[in-house]
């Protein structure tokens, strides 16, 4: 490369410092630093599926939260369970 001064230099150092990015991408991914975004969308979905199915399962708690009157513990988890599980979408995606 020759020497170069103003708007040229300008767009080389970019271009170098576009090249040296690309090429970071690509040996973070070789690494295996990072994930592709169908791999992540799959991931997360597991994770939000795992987390509802805890969230499910609270109800069948109402025994432990209230032995002497389960059906109104089961009742208040549900409620909750349902409030939780309208909200999740919006808060985690």
């Amino acid at each position: 490369m020759g020497a170069l001064s103003g708007p040229m230099a300008a767009a080389e150092i970019r271009l170098l410092t576009a090249r040296a990015e690309e090429q970071e991408r690509k040996n973070k991914a070789a690494d295996g630093e990072v994930i592709d975004r169908a791999e992540w969308e799959e991931l997360w979905r597991k994770i939000r599926a795992i987390i509802c199915g805890f969230i499910l399962t609270l109800p069948d708690q109402a025994t432990n939260c209230n032995p002497t009157d389960p059906t109104q513990a089961r009742e208040q988890l549900q409620q909750w369970v349902n409030d939780t599980l309208k909200m999740l979408p919006e808060k985690i995606g």
